[in-house]
């Protein structure tokens, strides 16, 4: 019997973004952790960070392309990408959000080429340069508020503004 191979999973190390404004019990859960940890103000984020505020909690990310996440009070985001690129002005950010409401603040100014999108299982946001909120509590029912801009909404992907 043939031994199997180790699985190795490459991690960015480097930090997608800052938490900020942290109240309550946040918790985030780092890839490649047991065991989520409390999560303070200045700590970074990471791809693939798990990140759960608790009742009567929420938070602020501040993502390297300067979009700005608050996570509400019972509220469960996936950072699943988070990578900018300032010279080619290119950004690509993907968000899961599996419970909850999170409202995301998205400069403008990127290539046509980013993309910025929400995905709870019932609907996927996509979004260019915008402010909006997103809500999912229920398995067919994810509620989009946009304070500012475009974004489109469907639910089998991204629809572009």
């Amino acid at each position: 019997m043939e031994k199997a191979k180790p699985i190795i999973v490459l991690v960015d190390p480097d930090p997608k973004g800052y938490a900020s404004g942290v109240y309550g019990q946040v918790m985030v859960l780092e890839p490649e952790a047991a065991a989520p940890k409390p999560l303070s103000d200045s700590d970074p984020v990471f791809e693939g960070s798990r990140i759960t505020a608790s009742e009567n909690s929420f938070a602020q990310v501040e993502l390297l392309d300067g979009s700005i996440l608050k996570i509400d009070e019972m509220t469960q985001v996936d950072v699943m990408k988070a990578s900018v690129d300032p010279v080619a002005l290119d950004r690509a950010v993907d968000l899961s959000m599996l419970y909850g409401t999170l409202r995301v603040a998205v400069p403008q100014g990127f290539s046509e080429k980013s993309v910025f999108k929400v995905s709870t299982p019932a609907a996927v946001v996509g979004v260019r340069g915008t402010d909006f909120a997103v809500e999912y509590e229920s398995e067919n029912e994810a509620a989009v508020d946009v304070f500012e801009g475009e974004v489109g909404v469907g639910s089998d992907g991204a629809v572009q503004p």
